[in-house]
């Protein structure tokens, strides 16, 4: 086990904690505060614990179970790739529940008592 390798993991691992912990917080705040969930999710410092998780990964070999660990820590962040895909699908989602679908049927709404324009009277 690298010397480096192992300082990457630790490192990683506590990037991850910390992101996690700080995504949970942010969250229970807030719904404590608004009364509902935010609209977009708390993410924590981007890539950063995931790409220390990884690099430590690849340069210290460890043992099936421990490497699994760390996989499943690097899904887990919160700051991490997936995390971030899945706070834009879902922001994708509820922008498009709401004002989405509503704006071209205000639209056809307001162009029909309307006039063309460029004809006069």
């Amino acid at each position: 086990m690298s010397l480096l390798g192992a300082c990457l993991l630790v490192l990683g691992g506590l990037l991850v904690v910390a992101n996690l912990a700080w995504s949970a917080l942010a969250v229970t705040a807030h719904r404590l505060r608004e009364g509902r969930l935010p609209d977009r999710l708390p993410l924590g410092i981007p890539l950063l614990g995931t790409a220390c998780l990884l690099l430590g990964w690849t340069t210290c070999p460890l043992p099936a179970p421990l490497g699994l660990g760390v996989a499943l820590l690097a899904l887990l962040d919160s700051g991490g790739p997936l995390a971030l895909l899945a706070d834009a699908l879902l922001y994708r989602r509820r922008t498009a529940g709401g004002a989405g679908h509503a704006a071209p049927a205000r639209l056809a709404q307001g162009r029909a008592g309307r006039r063309p324009a460029g004809r006069t009277g």
